[in-house]
């Protein structure tokens, strides 16, 4: 291995441990936002990378390179794919929790409201009735926000 490959693998070395104490003391969105910024920038040259491998693939198999060359190079292929697809299921699967989340706390405040508003309104016999529907409408509300938070 020469010098210059050795000096840029210690220089790379050098940068994600710098990188890593860094994201210690971030918060986990911001973490998010990082990972996310670097997934978009993989998926931004995936393109670019699979045609990559489509050629290298054709340039091997017209010179009659070893099996083994053409299985890892397909096997790279299959692998950016997959990890393509897989990127692309969790956009969807955020916006998706997103978007099932956004009416829970309108719902909330609304439940919250008509307790103050009605609760001085009904007898006292029907007091008791009327709080645990609204718990119980809290508690699906909870569970569907944990199972969100869980999936997304």
């Amino acid at each position: 291995m020469s010098k210059e490959i050795k000096d840029k693998i210690t220089k790379m070395g050098s940068d994600a441990l710098t990188a890593s104490r860094a994201l210690v003391n971030l918060t986990t969105d911001q973490k998010n936002k990082i990972l996310l910024a670097m997934a978009d920038g993989i998926l931004s040259d995936a393109d670019q990378i699979i045609s990559a491998n489509a050629i290298d693939l054709d340039n091997a198999v017209n010179n009659n390179l070893t099996n083994s060359m053409i299985d890892r190079l397909k096997s790279q292929q299959e692998k950016l794919l997959t990890s393509e697809r897989h990127e692309a299921w969790e956009n969807v699967a955020r916006k998706l929790a997103h978007e099932i989340k956004n009416p829970l706390t309108p719902i909330q405040l609304t439940i919250d409201n008509i307790k103050s508003k009605y609760l001085k309104n009904i007898e006292i016999e029907n007091k008791d009735k009327f709080n645990n529907n609204l718990q119980t409408i809290q508690k699906q509300i909870k569970q569907i926000e944990n199972l969100v938070n869980e999936f997304s």
